[in-house]
């Protein structure tokens, strides 16, 4: 059996850029969802709502890296990163059998 180790957390999504900005938005009870008016133009499109996240400083990953990734896979890589900083890990630290999994698939320690 392989052994799994959660060191750090990270996310990006509608209530938050960062596990902080999440946490204290679910504390407040706030949420993402928001009505989408230019939506109604559309035709044949029933929901005008969404929770949309916000993309930040996407540079951060170099242009190689993020010219065949997709919108999501950029929030990804950007969890994952958060992830990373707050498991303390150091530059060159991933290989020899740690790496980073971010529910949908291995991240090699270059695309970091």
């Amino acid at each position: 059996m392989k052994r799994v180790v959660i060191t750090g957390m990270g996310v990006v999504s509608p209530i938050g850029g960062n596990v902080g900005e999440q946490t204290a938005a679910l504390d407040a009870g706030r949420h993402g969802i928001i009505r989408m008016p230019e939506w109604a133009a559309y035709k044949g499109l029933r929901s005008l709502i969404a929770a949309p996240a916000e993309l930040k400083n996407e540079k951060a990953i170099p242009r190689q890296n993020r010219r065949s990734m997709g919108r999501m896979s950029i929030f990804a890589a950007q969890a994952a990163m958060e992830a990373f900083l707050d498991a303390r890990c150091e530059a060159g630290s991933l290989g020899g059998g740690r790496g980073i999994y971010d529910g949908k698939r291995h991240h090699a320690e270059q695309r970091l």
